[in-house]
Formats: structure tokens, sequence, C-alpha cells
């Protein structure tokens, strides 16, 4: 289960992000399936007047589940991380529980880390562990681990849509950081 911000403070003396930008999402695009990319666009967040997030919106209906897909700098050797710390919010739609929120994949495999429940309304950070048995699930080759998975990544992505239906469903993303201890 991920840890909520408050539990943050201890860890935040040795926290290190893999890169600055805008918000701590410079770069960060979304796709749809396996088969559409798009830019997206910043939204100013009225609470921090220097920082910006991005946000997803989809009205489709179509059935498919959109990523934010992260830019180069979340590829390679991850295995000198021991945290992933992220902000989400997400409305509207009719909540659905299918999907894992966070996908890692290197040529051969994926792990996949799944929430306990939809992210809030309004910005709620999380602290995901990046180590084996902390609430990962592995695809790939009988013996595959996370630290495989981890020495090198080639897709990093996180859950951009929780809701279906005919209402739209909307998805912020933003400070997303890799921490070492």
């Amino acid at each position: 289960m991920p840890t909520t911000y408050s539990a943050l403070e201890t860890l935040l003396a040795t926290t290190m992000a893999v890169f600055s930008g805008f918000g701590g999402v410079t770069f960060w695009t979304f796709h749809v399936g396996n088969y559409r990319t798009f830019i997206i666009t910043f939204q100013q967040r009225p609470e921090k007047s220097n920082d910006g997030y991005i946000k997803v919106c989809d009205d489709r209906g179509d059935g498919l589940t959109t990523y934010f897909l992260s830019p180069a700098q979340f590829n390679g050797d991850l295995n000198s991380f021991t945290h992933l710390k992220l902000s989400l919010k997400s409305e509207g739609g009719d909540y659905y529980w299918s999907k894992p929120d966070i996908r890692i994949k290197n040529k051969t495999a994926s792990a996949e880390y799944s929430f306990s429940r939809r992210p809030k309304e309004t910005w709620e950070t999380f602290l995901v562990s990046l180590k084996n048995n902390q609430g990962w699930v592995i695809k790939g080759e009988n013996g595959t681990t996370l630290k495989n998975i981890l020495e090198n990544a080639t897709t990093f992505e996180i859950r951009a849509e929780y809701g279906k239906g005919p209402n739209p469903d909307c998805t912020g993303l933003d400070d997303v950081l890799l921490i070492k201890n």
C-alpha cells in the first residue's frame, strides 16, 4: 500500500529527482492502448504560483485506458532508486479497477503496481516502494524480479484514466520523482 505525503517528511532530505522541470513532469506524454501518443499540455496549479501539472481528460468512452508515458530520463538502470513519489488527482466517470496504476517494462517483462483505490479529486501524493514483495506483480519469464526489470527499464507508465461512462473523466499528474535513500 502506498504511503501518503504526511509520511514523506523523513525521506525528503534524501530525495533526488531524475530531472528537473516544470512541475516535475516536463516532456511526459500519454498514450491510449498501444497505438497513439500525444503531447500533453501543462495546467497551472493555483496553490503553487511557479508550478504546473499535466492533465488528461477523456470523454471518448472507447474502453481503452490512457497512461502517462515518461520521458527517457526514467529509462535505463533504476536500481539505485528505492521509491517513486508522485502526485495524482482524478475525477469524473465511474471508477474501474481492472488496470494497474504504475507499469515499468523492460524488453522481456513488466512490473505492475495497483493502488488500493482511486486517487482523490484533490491532489494526493503517493510513495511507492521499488523493492520486490512490496505490491508489485511481475509479468514475464519465470524467475524475473523487479530488480531485473529496473536494471534496464525501457518504458515507465502511470495510469491517466480511472473513470468510464458517458461523463468525462480527468486525471492530473505532478511532482514525479525517483528517490534514493
